[in-house]
């Protein structure tokens, strides 16, 4: 019993990805299509959004949001806290981290994770997706 239930948790723990830091921040720092460096990443103000569609600090949508499971059950509240914006972040991620959207399970690479939040799950191959990486790539060789 304890032998399966120690599985379990094991196998809990390969299939959910975990983004790294840096790459939380390069996210951060260029989501708005404009390189910059990690250290630009940071929190905007309530109820501030890039025209008037992509809040907090990951330019994130209410859909992206919803998609995400709706962390911390309100969307303004939740792009201007650190922890509820990072939970949308993670739990998009987990869900777009598939076979169908990747080509395997979890774990995905930075690149991965970086193409599903910027370009949405069935728009990480496109053309416009390279080129929005290569922004993204730049941060993190930084």
């Amino acid at each position: 019993m304890l032998l399966a239930l120690l599985l379990l948790l094991c196998q809990q723990c390969v299939l959910s990805n975990v983004i790294d830091e840096k790459c939380r921040e390069c996210i951060c720092a260029n989501t708005d299509g404009h390189p910059g460096p990690a250290e630009e990443c940071e929190m905007r103000p309530y109820r501030y959004c890039f025209m008037s569609i992509y809040c907090g600090p990951y330019d994130m949508t209410h859909d992206y949001w919803l998609d995400a499971g709706s962390p911390g059950g309100d969307f303004y509240n939740c792009m201007v806290d650190w922890a509820c914006a990072n939970q949308t972040l993670d739990n998009y991620i987990d869900r777009y981290c598939i076979q169908e959207v990747v080509g395997h399970g979890p774990p995905c690479s930075c690149e991965e994770q970086t193409r599903i939040h910027h370009c949405g799950p069935y728009g990480i191959n496109t053309e416009h997706c390279d080129e929005a990486w290569q922004v993204y790539e730049k941060c993190l060789s930084n």
